[in-house]
């Protein structure tokens, strides 16, 4: 979809050229973001297109979905940096930009000559986006990673699962956690620059998003003085909350501090747990969880999940059905929500994209194309920069 007529010019990112040389999920997932707000992004890939387009794809000439979904509303064109030739028009493009993203390490950029001090001799006040898997510093520093390796090393997995097997999300939330923290900086990054006149690099790893998540729990185990105990669904730090069996499917309950508790007690007919000294508290309420996950299972069981969804929203205990994505989808609550954005691609005809998980007044913060082809822009591009370039030099 376009955007609405003049809507542009309340783009926060309008006027803002980044340079995108992000592969596979965080990078791209980042430049996605800023060109969600208005930015042009433009994806530097391989000849011949790069390795992370086949990202779950059936078929190696095919755009993986991944793909898809982290280069919505990008340009493309394909560049050699290692070839004399583009690597000088790549410096013209990078004179002539303000943004440049990558996910490698910063040693990895420097080997390749793409790192800060080799960008700034071209551009003094460029904005440098770097993901790395473990960050800059320590003896992790230039060790490779992917999502499932930062849930692991966070302490993320560990408390995933049943007791007797840790599990990883299926879902790669580092990675995406990663990239919206790396466009928060970058954004950070220019405001800064408008009033210093001073670019800098804004670095993001994904152990560091990870732990950022786990960072409440550490505490409180430090304070408990031991690893905690693996409960399945069902919360170590509140209750009752877990995944419960109605008569005909899943829902969640999760009920976190005491106005809520309260209520809930008076839903499922034992106003007396109000007063009991285990469950004054969240800390006890979900310590001793399993006994109020029980009180819950027998309450839902004989429901059908609708009319337990009712009751529960009737008394305003948060609670939601269990789907796949796939009856998420196909949900009337979903898809009246404003949640999708539905885009044509000549290749893959249309599907539904989310973009940026936020709203903007006076912009519309939604995907404006979709993921380009490899080097759909290269021709345009080429003349556009040269031109600029040409007029630069003349004057």
């Amino acid at each position: 979809m376009a955007q609405p007529d003049g809507d542009q010019d309340m783009a926060p990112l309008n006027g803002i050229t980044v340079l995108d040389l992000g592969r596979f999920i965080a990078g791209p997932a980042c430049g996605a973001l800023l060109a969600d707000l208005g930015a042009e992004v433009i994806r530097i890939d391989k000849p011949n297109g790069s390795e992370d387009r086949e990202l779950m794809s059936r078929t190696p000439e095919q755009d993986g979905k991944a793909y898809l979904v982290n280069n919505r509303g990008k340009k493309s064109i394909e560049l050699d940096l290692q070839d004399p030739s583009d690597r000088a028009f790549f410096d013209v493009m990078l004179a002539q930009s303000d943004v440049v993203i990558a996910n490698l390490p910063l040693t990895a950029l420097n080997r390749l000559g793409v790192g800060y001090e080799a960008l700034c001799k071209v551009k003094p006040d460029i904005v440098l986006g770097c993901i790395s898997a473990f960050g800059s510093e320590g003896p992790l520093a230039d060790r490779t990673g992917f999502d499932g390796v930062a849930q692991a090393v966070s302490g993320a997995i560990h408390l995933s699962g049943t007791p007797d097997r840790p599990m990883r999300s299926q879902v790669t939330y580092v990675d995406y956690a990663t990239a919206q923290a790396l466009a928060y900086g970058v954004a950070s990054a220019l405001f800064r620059r408008d009033r210093t006149g001073v670019g800098g690099i804004v670095e993001a790893s994904l152990l560091a998003s990870a732990l950022s998540m786990v960072n409440a729990t550490l505490l409180e185990d430090i304070e408990n003085g031991e690893d905690r105990a693996r409960t399945g669904n069902r919360s170590t730090v509140a209750g009752p909350s877990d995944v419960f069996e109605t008569s005909d499917g899943l829902i969640v309950v999760q009920v976190v501090g005491t106005p809520i508790f309260r209520r809930w007690t008076r839903l499922v007919g034992r106003p007396d747990l109000e007063t009991d000294p285990r469950f004054l508290t969240d800390f006890g309420r979900g310590r001793a969880g399993r006994e109020l996950s029980l009180i819950t299972a027998e309450w839902v069981r004989t429901l059908t999940t609708e009319e337990a969804l009712r009751r529960l929203d009737e008394a305003r205990v948060p609670c939601g059905r269990v789907l796949s994505p796939l009856q998420m989808w196909q949900s009337p609550d979903i898809q009246q929500g404003g949640y999708f954005t539905e885009v044509t691609h000549t290749g893959h005809g249309s599907y539904p994209l989310v973009g940026a998980p936020l709203r903007l007044s006076g912009y519309d913060v939604r995907p404006a194309t979709p993921a380009p082809a490899s080097n759909a822009h290269g021709k345009t591009l080429r003349a556009r920069f040269h031109a600029s370039h040409s007029q630069g030099s003349l004057s």
